[in-house]
């Protein structure tokens, strides 16, 4: 423990004397994290610009017993819940997928199809290369902590998370 705390006295001496060094290594970051996402590597798959949703590998819905139009709208409810800067809206997200069936889930999981998501800000990025892109699921668990997603899974347990 002792060992611990000398540690981090010597990096908090560090940064107090080095700021503007210990500023250009953030900024060096955060400008690459960019540079990577403007410039991505020629096997990362990336959208046409202006593009907003692309289709994800479609998932089994016999048996569904929603139209293609309700999955739609409730893909939609889900991304405005998990969309903005006024946080998340754990409420809606589980009235929205409250008694679903697993067919019934993944038609909306194909009509969410993936979008882009920034993982810093937990919304859907500005410009596309601020973020990744990302299915129902991924923006669901990003989104929900886990005590919510316990939660989520006690209200329906057919979801697959």
């Amino acid at each position: 423990m002792k060992n611990v705390n000398n540690i981090l006295s010597n990096i908090s001496d560090f940064i107090q004397k080095n700021p503007m060094f210990v500023f250009f290594l953030v900024l060096l970051y955060f400008l690459r994290s960019w540079f990577r996402k403007l410039f991505p590597d020629k096997s990362e798959e990336r959208l046409p610009e202006g593009q907003k949703d692309f289709e994800v590998e479609q998932q089994d819905v016999s048996g569904a017993t929603l139209t293609r139009a309700q999955a739609t709208t409730k893909a939609e409810h889900l991304f405005q819940a998990m969309d903005g800067i006024g946080g998340t809206d754990e409420q809606l997200i589980y009235n929205t997928l409250r008694g679903l069936s697993n067919a019934d889930y993944n038609m909306i999981y194909n009509a969410f199809g993936v979008r882009y998501y920034n993982s810093y800000f937990g919304e859907k990025p500005l410009l596309s290369w601020f973020g990744s892109l990302l299915d129902l699921n991924a923006w669901i668990v990003n989104e929900l902590s886990v005590k919510e997603l316990q939660e989520l899974k006690r209200i329906n347990p057919e979801l697959p998370f």
